[in-house]
């Protein structure tokens, strides 16, 4: 008995053990199908619950390997110019508000000292 036969008789006698029994009888159309059903849908699943194990594996180990994204930006190299003023120069921005919104008033920092001094030189 050759390979192909005794794979033949195996897929009938599963197929026998499932409640369906295969005679002379049953039509012709019935073969195959019972062919794609045992064999063929069985190793299709396998197959891509295997990709689909390895893939997820390896996306894991991948995602274990990438190096942690540093939280700390460098310094000019944000997004927003807006947001990069504030984040260094914040108490700075909120003293020229209150000088600005303040009238004939005059603040003696080191900024208004470098502005004195820029205007004088001219």
């Amino acid at each position: 008995m050759s390979l192909l036969e005794r794979y033949h008789v195996f897929v009938h006698n599963v197929s026998a053990a499932f409640g369906y029994d295969y005679n002379d009888a049953t039509p012709d159309w019935v073969h195959p199908f019972i062919h794609l059903i045992l064999v063929l849908a069985p190793a299709l699943l396998i197959s891509v619950g295997s990709y689909l194990a390895i893939r997820g594996v390896l996306k894991l180990w991948k995602h274990r390997r990438t190096p942690e994204f540093h939280p700390e930006p460098i310094r000019g190299l944000e997004r927003s110019l807006f947001s990069t003023v504030l984040r260094y120069s914040r108490r700075q921005q909120a003293l020229m508000i209150l000088v600005k919104g303040q009238p004939g008033r005059r603040c003696a920092g080191p900024l208004e000292a470098r502005i004195k001094a820029l205007r004088s030189a001219r």
